[in-house]
């Protein structure tokens, strides 16, 4: 992954560019010893977009964040567990879930996803719609 960041771009336009090929940009060795790893590619409050990677057979135990959260598989196969829900997420499918959504993530043959968080508190920092 490279960052494209014309001279003097404000922090409030940020433009990434992700990795066409190999781990999603994500270091593979490390990957592979950790089995989870997260790369905070933009930060534009109140959004956050992280590049996450799943080693095959990694978890990614359960919490809530405190804003809405959307997942957008890049590659890979995620099991998405929230109370009695479960589902099955692969490259494309995309995933939004409400504030506070307590929610858990596997992984059987490994993944890349980017995880988009919103934090409210962020909104009445004078960002408006």
């Amino acid at each position: 992954m490279r960052a494209v960041r014309p001279p003097g771009q404000k922090r409030d336009l940020q433009t990434k560019r992700l990795a066409p090929s190999g781990a999603c940009g994500l270091d593979p060795e490390l990957l592979e010893m950790a089995g989870v790893v997260a790369r905070t590619i933009v930060d534009v409050p109140p959004l956050t977009v992280t590049l996450v990677g799943l080693a095959p057979g990694a978890t990614l135990p359960a919490h809530a964040p405190v804003g809405p959260t959307v997942l957008h598989v890049l590659r890979g196969d995620i099991g998405f567990h929230a109370g009695s829900d479960s589902r099955e997420l692969r490259a494309g499918d995309v995933l939004a879930m409400a504030m506070g959504v307590e929610r858990a993530l596997t992984s059987g043959g490994g993944a890349c996803f980017l995880m988009t968080l919103t934090d409210p508190s962020g909104c009445e920092a004078g960002h408006s719609r």
